[in-house]
């Protein structure tokens, strides 16, 4: 994986934010998010399991 410039990481997620909360709403803007960290979070649990299995 490349290395990433950790401030302009911080302005992308930081300006995606602003815009979704710009369109979408507080409440939206939140269930987006979790929603995310939820799917990220099982790809790792499944991940992790093929490689148990391997």
């Amino acid at each position: 994986m490349q290395r990433i410039n950790k401030a302009l990481l911080g302005l992308i997620i930081g300006g995606v934010l602003g815009l979704l909360l710009a369109t979408v709403g507080f409440w939206s803007t939140i269930l987006i998010l979790f929603l995310m960290v939820l799917g990220y979070l099982i790809g790792g649990y499944l991940e992790a399991q093929k490689e148990k299995k391997e």
